[in-house]
């Protein structure tokens, strides 16, 4: 068996204080005192100690790890929740799966143990808020709930940082001295950024709407905030309009580029106009008239009077 990065154990006292603060596994507790262990783990890596004391074999430690969608499952004696939630990896990683964290709650009465695939600083910062009295531990289902409260507020801020990327992207569009080929990378990036998200908060709602119309004897249903959904679907909209945005603002990429181009083929044009006339009449003038030397600057004049008449006659009819 694998060590965990780090372990971490708080307990709350029945006056509701946080009187006690471990960086290790500690099992034993009264039966009124709520505990909250979270371990950091890599890969399938995971603390014998919570096999042991779930009473449960290997292969319930490998269901905790191993990479699932989003579930609830009861126990006899407790329950186990898993969520995922995006980090601010996702934001910097070309793979969006390596931005995404998963983690698994054994709840009960008194007991909360949560496991993560990898850090994730934000538990880090609820278990200081719930050290400091910032928050308050009343239950094990108070600590879940407030667990994903701040989950989904964290993901909320990713979408948002992705929000501005996107207004980004769409203001460079309008500025002609950005380099445009770089768009439909950064746009396909960011829609696999959205799409994963997307998945997760799709699944991590059908979690907390069980959580909420189930009967779960480890998790007390009128203790838990249901503004979780509301802000779960909230999330979910605004992921959903920033696709959107992408799709319009590949439209708006192409019609960019199409008048770029179309810019670019006019000034072609009129290069290309002014050089018909002077080679029509040095063509003439070199077949058909015997080459005087002082005539030479009088077609040239002649030449370069024509080509501005021809620019004129163009600039007249379209802006240069």
């Amino acid at each position: 068996m694998g060590e965990a990065v780090m372990v971490r154990t708080i307990i709350l006292d029945v006056d509701k204080n946080v009187t006690h603060r471990y960086d290790k596994y500690a099992r034993r507790t009264d039966l009124e005192d709520v505990r909250w262990t979270h371990l950091k783990i890599e890969e399938d890596n995971v603390v014998d100690a919570v096999v042991d004391e779930m009473d449960q074999t290997e292969a319930f430690e490998e269901d905790l790890v191993e990479d699932q969608r989003p579930r609830i499952t009861p126990f006899y004696s407790y329950t186990v929740v898993v969520i995922k939630a995006p980090t601010r990896r996702i934001l910097t990683e070309r793979d969006p799966d390596r931005g995404v964290v998963q983690i698994s709650i054994i709840i009960s009465r008194n007991k909360i143990i949560s496991i993560s695939s990898s850090d994730f600083d934000l538990i880090d910062m609820v278990m200081d808020s719930f050290q400091s009295m910032k928050l308050r531990m009343g239950s094990s289902t108070d600590v879940l709930s407030t667990l994903l409260d701040e989950i989904i507020e964290y993901s909320i801020d990713i979408i948002e940082e992705i929000e501005r990327e996107i207004d980004r992207i769409e203001i460079g569009l309008a500025d002609t001295s950005v380099d445009m080929g770089t768009v439909p990378s950064k746009v396909q990036n960011l829609r696999e950024k959205l799409l994963a998200i997307n998945k997760i908060l799709r699944a991590d709602l059908e979690v907390v709407r069980e959580i909420l119309q189930q009967e779960s004897p480890h998790i007390e249903t009128q203790r838990f905030k249901r503004h979780l959904e509301d802000r779960l679907l909230y999330a979910i909209d605004l992921v959903e309009t920033e696709r959107e945005t992408l799709s319009g603002i590949m439209n708006l990429y192409l019609s960019a580029l199409s008048n770029r181009m179309n810019e670019n083929m006019y000034r072609l044009t009129l290069v290309g106009a002014a050089l018909i006339v002077p080679t029509l009449v040095a063509s003439i003038f070199g077949m058909n008239v015997e080459l005087p030397r002082l005539g030479f600057w009088t077609i040239m004049l002649i030449s370069v009077i024509l080509s501005g008449v021809m620019l004129t006659i163009l600039k007249v009819i379209r802006g240069f």
